[in-house]
């Protein structure tokens, strides 16, 4: 039968227009009802049938598959409040896989079913909470894990025991390879690391850090700040047991000494690495080595975006006139300088001291370095089982030098030991 254009008026005051077969809409067409729905879209034998979009009076609208005049198959709708539904239809309901972005901006991501949420799904607060799941009827149901926007998780076991746990970012991942890595708490009690040990991803610990690490004044100030603010507010939780995650990156690797590692236990991949460097490191402390350069911060020139763990601003450095500031290894890479990430220092190693008859003379290895750091252990509260862990310990050792001590005695120690591992420069 032959489909042909025509626009038509009906009696009730609906208005269509568009192609037909005999007398009934068909191919493409445009329907306005009276009371201000319009239907735009494809047509088979008089229903509304394949792709197309309607909207209601009430800002309501519809985009997506149509079949037998029901909302059918894919579609995006979104609701007179601003919600939006992007997913899975049958007949006029939600069903199958869809998202659902709320007006309060809380959304979930999952199994539908008869217009409710059902099966495996994702809802996020705005808050940042989330719970990742099964749902029955609209309501979380069954297994899952919970989060909280402050990053603690819950699961729930299969046989109804609930596990709080911490996912906490990889501070390591980093553009430069990290060749070193301390864990530093400000104890002495058992904290160094057996020599034959030692490997290329070995963590270290306090008595196993040869070095002071002199940086910028502003870089350490702002380091600083943020280290006694984050004490106080441990101290004020009875947390103890936290350490600084300390990531080194040497610029000239290959040329560690026996001080740094036992002998042969230097990768080869740590020298490739950094090949296209070629710096010599001088003995004299006086004339250090020039590998890393401070400029003024330029958004699209660094080579790489922050990544999700990393946060706070762009730092300023005084050498650069206390601007925002990019990190610049000649012939390697451009880096955004912020707190704890990309932060250039110099490593002094002290060698020996000479006895002249003028004095003492203190000789230093000086080396280039980025450090990469972060606060680590921030669960342990100092509860009854770690104020006997700290008598028993006592009787045994100096008090100061275990881990196990009174929360405001360990924010102070901790904080004591690294201002003398970043000490301020003259």
């Amino acid at each position: 039968m032959e489909i042909r254009l025509e626009e038509r008026e009906f009696s009730n005051g609906d208005v269509y227009s568009g192609q037909l077969r005999g007398t009934l809409p068909h191919g493409k067409g445009k329907y306005a009802w009276s009371d201000g729905i319009i239907y735009e879209g494809d047509w088979e034998e008089g229903k509304i049938s394949g792709k197309g979009k309607i909207t209601w009076l009430s800002g309501a609208k519809y985009e997506g598959d149509f079949s037998g005049g029901y909302l059918h198959g894919f579609g995006t709708m979104t609701s007179p409040d601003g919600s939006v539904y992007s997913g899975s239809w049958r007949m006029n309901v939600r069903h199958g896989l869809g998202r659902k972005e709320y007006c309060n901006s809380d959304s979930y991501d999952g199994s539908w079913r008869e217009g409710l949420q059902d099966g495996s799904g994702s809802y996020t607060w705005t808050n940042g909470n989330r719970f990742i799941g099964n749902w029955k009827k609209g309501k979380m149901s069954g297994r899952g894990v919970m989060s909280w926007g402050n990053g603690d998780l819950l699961l729930k076991l299969k046989w109804g025991k609930k596990v709080r746990f911490v996912v906490m970012g990889n501070m390591f991942c980093t553009e430069l390879k990290i060749h070193r890595r301390y864990d530093l708490k400000g104890s002495t009690q058992g904290r160094f690391t057996e020599k034959n040990k030692i490997r290329e991803k070995t963590t270290m610990k306090d008595l196993d850090l040869a070095y002071e690490f002199h940086m910028d004044k502003l870089l350490r100030e702002a380091l600083f700040k943020q280290i006694l603010l984050d004490c106080s507010f441990l101290e004020s939780l009875q947390i103890i047991d936290y350490s600084l995650l300390l990531g080194l990156h040497f610029r000239a690797p290959d040329q560690l000494n026996d001080i740094l590692e036992p002998p042969n236990e230097m990768s080869d991949q740590e020298s490739d690495s950094v090949a296209s460097v070629e710096v010599g490191l001088p003995r004299e402390p006086s004339i250090p080595p020039k590998g890393l350069l401070l400029v003024t911060h330029e958004p699209n020139s660094v080579n790489t975006a922050p990544g999700p763990h990393i946060r706070g601003s762009t730092l300023r450095a005084f050498a650069a006139g206390e601007k925002e500031v990019d990190l610049i290894l000649p012939g390697t890479a451009r880096l955004r300088v912020q707190l704890g990430v990309n932060m250039p220092a110099q490593a002094h190693h002290k060698l020996h001291q000479d006895q002249e008859e003028s004095g003492t003379v203190e000789l230093f290895e000086v080396y280039d370095v980025v450090v990469y750091m972060g606060m680590i252990d921030i669960l342990q509260e100092y509860n009854m089982k770690k104020r006997m862990e700290h008598t028993c310990k006592s009787i045994q050792y100096d008090p100061m030098s275990i881990s196990a001590i009174e929360p405001t005695l360990y924010a102070k120690r901790f904080t004591d030991f690294l201002l003398k591992v970043f000490p301020e420069t003259a």
